[in-house]
């Protein structure tokens, strides 16, 4: 094992914004990524997944940015997942998720897709379910961590109220925000998290930039500026290499002309993930688990598998 001096290198925002309804996450959001694209410069561009409906665009009028087209067919981690890709394949720098509450607890997210698969089972164990709802929920957060543009994420925090005196010495119950509406720990996977309170001003829970470790306050676009100028320090990040684990799937079948693939699919795959029998329709993510699946050696057959081989392509 060899080692190196460790030395700062670029990297891209990624920042999660936290607050109850009426904070201001998606305005401050927008805000700053303004900033970002302005100090970006070279026709930097933003775009919002928006599952809100589409409240983001009600603010079209004082800021520049694009949204798909279409909405997403519902707010599984996997959707989210493909959104993303749709997004950074278009050269898009900045990446909204406004917000990421809804691949949890949306129609079709995280928790639907558990108790959809406990129904199915005959049990109705959960944990059966939670074992096939995990793996595309990680799979959300790795192209989170990942992906090759900046991501600015929105989240909903679950209320709570307080008691206060007031100047007067008056008691006053006040509507705060708690924890994220997201699975427990999720907002640690950024490097960047911000408060937002019903007052709209941003205060620091968590952050690698020790320059805003105190910042409270309402954010402008000097703060998305500053926030590029701070990631852009350092030397240039490697190139990740990330594995194509369709074509490594296609490789393994070319290695093993013998093996099941649509019995294999049909028995194993379509019963452990939330994804479609035509490989066609699956993301990165799910052929990365699919890869993890197949039998060392090709040596394991799907039990049930009667079909004729190569049926199911992976083109």
């Amino acid at each position: 094992m060899d080692f190196v001096k460790a030395r700062k290198s670029q990297a891209k925002a990624r920042v999660a914004l936290i607050g109850p309804t009426g904070a201001g996450k998606t305005y401050t959001a927008l805000v700053m990524a303004t900033g970002m694209v302005n100090e970006i410069g070279k026709n930097a561009s933003i775009v919002v997944i928006d599952t809100e409906h589409n409240s983001a665009a009600k603010y079209s009028d004082q800021f520049d940015f694009m949204v798909p087209a279409s909405t997403l067919p519902d707010h599984s981690p996997a959707s989210y997942v493909k959104a993303i890709e749709a997004c950074e394949d278009a050269g898009f720098d900045i990446i909204i998720i406004d917000s990421l509450s809804h691949a949890w607890v949306g129609k079709g997210g995280a928790l639907e897709m558990k108790d959809r698969f406990a129904a199915r089972s005959k049990s109705g164990n959960t944990f059966q379910a939670w074992a096939k709802v995990t793996p595309e929920h990680n799979a959300l957060m790795e192209k989170l961590i990942s992906s090759k543009a900046h991501i600015i994420a929105t989240m909903r925090s679950k209320m709570s109220y307080v008691q206060e005196k007031d100047d007067r010495g008056r008691t006053q119950i006040r509507k705060v925000g708690m924890a994220p509406v997201q699975r427990d720990g999720v907002e640690y996977e950024f490097d960047l998290i911000g408060d937002i309170s019903r007052e709209h001003t941003m205060t620091i829970d968590k952050t690698r930039w020790s320059d805003i470790d105190s910042f409270h306050g309402i954010v402008t676009e000097n703060f998305g500026r500053d926030l590029v100028r701070w990631l852009s320090d350092g030397v240039e990040a490697p190139q990740a290499t990330d594995t194509d684990y369709k074509i490594q799937v296609r490789d393994y079948l070319k290695a093993h002309p013998d093996f099941d693939w649509d019995g294999f699919v049909t028995d194993s795959v379509v019963t452990a993930l939330p994804v479609e029998p035509d490989p066609k329709t699956w993301t990165e993510m799910d052929f990365r688990e699919v890869f993890a699946m197949l039998p060392q050696g090709g040596a394991k057959k799907a039990k049930k598998a009667k079909k004729k081989k190569g049926k199911i392509a992976v083109n």
